[in-house]
């Protein structure tokens, strides 16, 4: 009866399909949890400070005779560091973040609190997109010291410097529904996919 030529591709098909339909269904229940986890994350984001470091160029003149050197003052950002609070429910936490210039790097640390650096960088990067419609201005490259530390690579860090600046001048911000990396990456492709 198993041998029979009729039922012999079925029973080679069925359990890779059955498998396939698993692990896809898995894929999609993880997705399912996280969203809905993702609808009860809300931070409240306060900057209370934005130091500036800037470069010094000095340029000498081409013709030697009269060398004299000049200095001139150009605007070359080197870091922006920010100090700023982030709420999540009743618990505080304060972090201070350096964007630095020279390698579009943003470095969140916590200071005091226990949230984790790397959903202060979700939450920036959730309400960035809303506001300009501009994805992933964030990506998150390494996590240390259990979500003390976060270390970014920043689209456009002259950008994100001025929308931090807007930030500043609102008193706080309230962003919800903040995604993790993984619902967001998942949600990119499941787009892609579908454009195909």
């Amino acid at each position: 009866m198993l041998t029979d030529p009729a039922i012999l591709p079925f029973l080679v098909v069925a359990p890779i399909m059955g498998l396939f339909f698993v692990v896809v269904g898995r894929i999609y229940l993880m997705q399912f949890r996280e969203g809905r986890k993702a609808k009860h994350r809300r931070f409240k984001l306060e900057i209370d400070k934005i130091d500036l470091s800037q470069f010094a160029d000095k340029f000498k003149p081409v013709n030697l005779e009269n060398s004299v050197e000049v200095d001139l003052e150009v605007l070359n950002l080197k870091r922006a560091v920010v100090t700023l609070s982030v709420s999540q429910e009743a618990t505080k936490s304060t972090f201070k973040a350096i964007l630095e210039f020279r390698g579009n790097t943003l470095i969140v640390t916590r200071s005091d609190g226990e949230l984790s650096a790397e959903w202060v960088v979700e939450a920036l990067d959730t309400d960035y997109s809303r506001r300009y419609k501009v994805y992933d201005i964030l990506q998150p490259v390494t996590i240390r010291e259990n979500g003390k530390i976060s270390h970014s690579t920043v689209e456009d860090p002259k950008n994100f410097l001025e929308y931090l600046h807007l930030l500043k001048t609102l008193s706080y911000v309230q962003i919800n529904n903040v995604e993790s990396r993984e619902l967001k990456e998942f949600r990119r492709r499941k787009v892609a996919m579908s454009n195909i």
